[in-house]
Order: C-alpha cells, then structure tokens, then sequence
C-alpha cells in the first residue's frame, strides 16, 4: 500500500532519481562541509585550486555584502566541485537575491552540493523540494532525503523524516496503511530524540503514550517527555503532569503534576493550565484553605481561556456561574459559557442552555434553551441530551409531548453514560412509544 501512494505522488523527475540513487550509495560518508581533499567532483587538481580562490574570492564579496559577485564566485566553485560553494551560493540566491529565478538557481546549487556529498545542501535541498521551490514539489523526494541524512545520525533529518511520515497520515485511507505511517513516524521521532532533538522527543513521548505505531509504554513516555521538558520544549513538562497526576508510567503525584503544569501554563500551553486548575478545585474539596485552591483555580483557568482552551473557558464559566475564586456573574458565566461552545466544547454549550432555561443573567427563553441544549447533545452532552428528552416525556418547557424523540435522546444520554437517563429509559414501557 505505501509503495502504491508513493508511485502514485511521484514526479517523474529523473535528476533528483538519479541524485537519491547516488546519495543512496554514499550514505553521506563526508561532513557537512566537505574539504577541497574530499572533493568527488574527479576535477583535476588545476580546477580545484581554481574552485578554492573562486571561493575565497566569494567570501571576500559575502564580507562586503557585493551579494551579486558573492553568488558568481561561489556559483563558479560549486560548478568546479567545490560543495561548501554550492551550499554558499544557494543561500545567498534565496536570502539576499530573492526571485522566481534564483530561487531554481538556488535549487540547482542545493542539488549539486548535495550529489557532491555535503549534507548542508542536502539540508538545503530538501524543504525546498517539500515546498515546491525553484521547481516542481517532491515531497517523496525530500523524505529521500531526510532518510538518509537520519541514517547517517544527523538529527534534524530524523526528526524531520518524522515529520514528512506523519504528514502522510491524511492520505491514508486505512487503518492498515494509518498503523504501517503511524510506525515509522514513531521509530523516527524516537532515534531523533535520542540523537537530542528535545522537540521530536514530544512527539516520542505522546507515540509511547497513546500506543502510536507501537504499544503503550509507560516508562518510554516519561523518558522522552522529560527528556522534552528538560530541553526546552515546554509541551514535554504538560506531558509530564499528565503522567503524574495520572500514576502513568510513574508514581501518581499530584504534587509533582502541580509542578509540571504550572511550569507548562507559564510556558503558554493553554490545556496544562486547565489541567492546573482542575487539580486545584479538587484540592478545594478538601483542602482547609477551600478559598485560596479556588482563587488559584480561577487565575488557572482564566490563563486557560485566555490561550482559546475550550475546557479552560468552560471552567471559568462555571466558577463564575457558581462565584468559586471570583465574585459570581452570571453575564460573566454566559460570556465565556458562550466561548467554549464556540471553541466546540460541549459543556460549554449546556452551560448557556441552562442559563437560558432558568433565566439566570439573561432573559428566561425556552427556544434559547432549545437550541444551545439540542447542540450540546449534538456535540455528546449525555445530560443535556436526557433533560431535552425529559421534556418531550412530559411535554413540558414548549415541547410537544413526542415518545419516540424522548426514548431516543434518553438513549443517547444513557449510551454517554449518564445514569438517570438509564434509569428513565428503564421505566419506559414500549405501549407507551407513539409511532
């Protein structure tokens, strides 16, 4: 199945085929900028010594910024086999020289570079093929190359493999096909965070986690997301407090989860702020100081919402709705209830429904309430979906008295888990449905 997908998106262009083949064979056995000695242009040692002047003579013009004499000696030293020129020359085409024509002049300069072996035009190369730059896109093409830079241990072509790997997800049009992408992106993202790349071990540690293209694994999770958060990447540390609030491959330790999301909701990750704030209401529960884990939940989920998590705004309706941490306001409730239902949260949603429905903060109107409770069930609201069907039951609120619509969306909040509507269900006798 993956070789038809990859036959299927390929370009048909015979110089890049022709360059994977080479760089298959030399595994980029040379460093990223290969010395006049290693040269494999075969030029002979006259042309190399002119290459080499020719790119002294462009590192002169690059110091002076004269960018258009810069690119000619370095354009002239690549053409000569010298591969630090090549890479020299493309990025002055694409950084100071900007055009449609440089930019293939750039391409072109990346491709010679990388055929002589410098895995910084490959590096180069790549992104430009991904995005169709200076020529046609050949995302297959980039992953080529990305492959072989990671064979060779260089760790912005793994976790960059990884990447390309994952994005094939969308084409995939079978679980067979999701599992086999889902397993090299997972072997990907683990070599590249071994090799220290702190923002592929994110992605390592959620693989583990979730039992992408691999089993669950616990321990593997917590390595690489510490690893993460240990290396900048702060979605690492609200990993890392799921763990731990969680007992997942670690000891259960709210305590150290507090830590983790507080560092990642200082760091902008809107969901470990929600997380954060929860932990803090059910500290309030028991906690002696209840007013003080409460204020703390609030700032946790205002920081929350402020940062567009549906759950955070949520919350921080609700803490307004019921005055926790903050002075009760009911426009304030029905403002950010408003926002999580538009951020496609379903609580959100029930959260107007109710307000409408008892006339809390806002007019008391019974077709609000409709609409706002009919889409919080849309979204799997199990209690909203059994009060909508309570009402046709007993053909109260505005609603015609309607059997098979009560059994059905008492059903649906049955089936959400929600055990009164279980118990209503129960109690339905089936002389009682109206055809």
């Amino acid at each position: 199945e993956c070789q038809k997908m990859r036959l299927a998106n390929d370009h048909s262009n015979p110089v890049m085929k022709v360059l994977i083949r080479t760089l298959a064979l030399i595994l980029f056995t040379a460093t990223p900028s290969v010395s006049l000695a290693q040269s494999d242009s075969g030029q002979p040692d006259t042309a190399l010594r002119e290459a080499a002047g020719l790119y002294a003579d462009g590192q002169t013009a690059l110091a002076s910024e004269n960018f258009e004499r810069a690119s000619m000696n370095f354009s002239q030293s690549c053409d000569l086999g010298y591969s630090a020129a090549c890479v020299d020359a493309g990025r002055i085409f694409l950084d100071h020289l900007p055009s449609t024509v440089n930019d293939a002049k750039a391409r072109g300069k990346f491709v010679r570079g990388c055929i002589l072996r410098n895995a910084d035009a490959c590096r180069g190369l790549a992104p430009l093929m991904q995005r169709g730059v200076g020529g046609p896109v050949d995302k297959d093409g980039a992953l080529d190359i990305y492959n072989m830079l990671c064979e060779a241990n260089a760790v912005d072509g793994c976790a960059l493999q990884a990447i390309l790997i994952a994005n094939k997800l969308s084409a995939a049009t079978d679980d067979s096909s999701r599992n086999a992408i889902y397993s090299l992106a997972r072997t990907s993202y683990f070599k590249a965070c071994d090799l220290g790349a702190a923002d592929a071990c994110v992605d390592a540690g959620a693989y583990a986690a979730e039992g992408r293209g691999g089993p669950k694994d616990g321990a593997l999770a917590v390595k690489y997301s510490q690893r993460a958060c240990e290396g900048g990447e702060i979605k690492g540390c609200a990993n890392m407090g799921v763990f731990a609030r969680d007992g997942f491959g670690m000891a259960g330790d709210n305590g150290v989860a507090k830590s983790h999301f507080s560092k990642a909701c200082d760091g902008g990750v809107a969901i470990a702020c929600s997380n954060l704030g929860t932990l803090w209401m059910d500290e309030a529960a028991t906690a002696k100081t209840k007013t003080a884990a409460l204020v703390l939940a609030f700032i946790a989920f205002e920081k929350a919402c402020k940062g567009n998590d549906p759950m955070g705004c949520s919350n921080l309706a609700t803490a307004y709705y019921k005055g926790d941490g903050i002075a009760k306001s009911y426009p304030s409730a029905m403002q950010f209830a408003q926002k999580a239902c538009e951020l496609d949260y379903a609580n959100g949603c029930y959260t107007q429904a109710v307000m409408y429905y008892t006339g809390e903060g806002v007019t008391q109107d019974i077709f609000q309430f409709r609409i706002w409770a009919t889409r919080a069930c849309d979204k799997g609201h199990a209690q909203a979906c059994t009060n909508i069907g309570m009402l046709y039951l007993q053909g109260k609120g505005g609603f015609a008295r309607d059997m098979r619509k009560a059994r059905q969306l008492l059903k649906q909040g049955c089936d959400g888990g929600y055990q009164r509507a279980c118990s209503e269900l129960a109690d339905l006798e089936p002389a009682r449905e109206q055809t």
